[in-house]
């Protein structure tokens, strides 16, 4: 007999992907599943749209809002099957998704099996992921659920999407083997993003100090940044050109540099607008206000430096 796979989906304001995520699960080839939705303190009508469509293998769990990793844990203790699985409610498995993953684990030393995630539209103003292999993303990866729970699952402390995914893979390889496995699919799907909220978006970096504490310099092999999109270099552009402007006040010939990193910054974007054809109001309205983003990188990066320091 199959062994039963357990298919943990958090999900939080996420109305708008949720019924095609549920759709998918609907459609599994896969007979031995059971799929749970961990609905987390969702304020959106995403509740009341889980309850609607749960049925037959599909049942939900509601909790205070704690953050995908909390929800996970929470999917991965009611769990019932062998092998957890985990994807996000803005992906859509195909449905052979789960028919390829339970071999793996016939192999006593594979502790995971990490799926592939396609997309059709990736850019700066397109939050999306597209992945084959190597970064071990909760949007398709498969864990043992006893070494999962033995490891103590996600770390909670990642109140965000960001990071926990990794942490947890490095800490489950050290248990075992992580294998890839490219019959096994989920498509991401793809949402527009503004100016606004990317600068927004860099709150997320405030967990990166937190990974690095934790894992040192082996963290770095796991850092899917180029050089370009490095938070690290934009920080250090933000802190020249805060420099640059306290020291101006001295020899103004400082102030090029911040007005250097405010051209720079506004021709880059406008660029990537005009190419992704994301020419819109809001974003025109941000652009002047571009320069914000690395100086937001470098303020969270420092604030969870500060915070996690301990």
């Amino acid at each position: 007999m199959k062994p039963l796979i357990s298919v943990i989906v958090p999900a939080y304001n996420c109305r708008a992907t949720i019924e095609r995520c549920m759709g998918a699960m609907k459609r599994l080839n896969y007979g031995n599943c059971e799929i749970i939705i961990v609905d987390d303190g969702s304020t959106d009508g995403t509740h009341d749209m889980i309850k609607k469509a749960c049925s037959g293998r599909i049942r939900w769990i509601r909790q205070d809002n704690a953050g995908p990793a909390a929800a996970r844990n929470a999917g991965a203790e009611a769990a019932k099957g062998d092998i957890l699985a985990f994807t996000d409610s803005d992906c859509v498995p195909y449905s052979d998704w789960l028919d390829h993953v339970p071999q793996h684990f016939i192999n006593k030393n594979i502790v995971g099996v990490e799926g592939e995630i396609e997309t059709d539209r990736l850019g700066v103003f397109t939050q999306s992921v597209r992945s084959e292999g190597g970064r071990y993303l909760t949007a398709n990866i498969f864990y043992k659920r006893k070494e999962f729970l033995a490891e103590g699952g996600f770390d909670e402390r990642f109140r965000r999407a960001f990071r926990e995914d990794t942490d947890m893979a490095i800490r489950m390889m050290a248990r075992g083997r992580i294998v890839y496995e490219s019959a096994s699919k989920v498509y991401h799907i793809p949402r527009n993003v503004s100016l606004f909220s990317l600068i927004k978006r860099q709150e997320l970096y405030f967990y990166e100090p937190l990974f690095f504490k934790k894992h040192g310099s082996h963290a770095v092999r796991y850092s899917t940044h180029g050089i370009t999109s490095s938070p690290f270099v934009r920080s250090a552009i933000a802190g020249v050109a805060l420099l640059s402007l306290v020291l101006g006040s001295i020899e103004s010939m400082f102030f090029a540099v911040p007005a250097a990193l405010w051209a720079a910054s506004t021709l880059y974007f406008f660029g990537v607008m005009v190419k992704e054809n994301k020419w819109n109001g809001p974003n025109i309205a941000a652009l002047p206000f571009s320069f914000l983003l690395p100086l937001a990188t470098l303020y969270w990066l420092l604030r969870g430096a500060i915070f996690w320091r301990g």
